[in-house]
């Protein structure tokens, strides 16, 4: 499979860099298409949309950022004071697991909530209602903060009002999804 995928993104590489073969391939079908006799010329290496038109030629614009990001590569790792260092993985702020919890503590690993939450942010607010409000302690106070957020999803109410009764308002949310709780059931 991953092959296939990357003699497939090679392909889309080699067109992009070679568009003239193709595009004088398919000058018949473009022909045909727009109703014009095609591209006045396509050579290997550049295409061109009229004979007194300039020339695009990908692959020397390509060879040509490759060299300027190899030449801009090597400038500054010359100019650097020092080598690059390494350091451990950022961890979140938490400190190192302990020897019994070699994964680290449950409490302290990524989970669904911090991968939603900036989804909430960005979509939320029209999409599906979604709310947040930090609760700060005042200064000198050693209660924690709280992140308070949630979200109403008006999607299914509205999708399935006509055809089921319960599906609107507070019955909807008071019965459950899925269970006839409400009396018209």
């Amino acid at each position: 499979m991953r092959a296939a995928l990357a003699g497939l993104a090679g392909l889309a590489v080699l067109i992009g860099l070679l568009p003239g073969p193709l595009l004088m391939l398919g000058a018949g079908a473009i022909g045909a298409l727009s109703g014009h006799p095609g591209l006045p010329e396509a050579a290997p290496l550049s295409v061109s949309p009229s004979v007194q038109g300039a020339d695009y030629a990908p692959l020397p614009l390509a060879v040509l950022l490759g060299l300027l990001g190899a030449g801009l590569v090597w400038l500054c790792r010359r100019l650097s004071p020092q080598p690059a260092r390494r350091g451990p993985a950022w961890d979140g702020g938490f400190q190192a697991p302990p020897p019994h919890l070699p994964f680290g503590d449950p409490a302290t690993q990524p989970g669904a909530d911090g991968f939603a939450q900036p989804l909430r942010r960005m979509l939320g607010g029209r999409l599906l209602a979604a709310h947040e409000a930090v609760h700060r302690p005042h200064p000198g106070d050693t209660a924690p903060a709280r992140l308070e957020s949630g979200f109403h999803d008006p999607l299914p109410g509205s999708l399935l009002a006509p055809w089921w009764p319960c599906a609107s308002g507070s019955r909807w949310r008071r019965s459950g999804c899925g269970t006839s709780a409400c009396g018209d059931c």
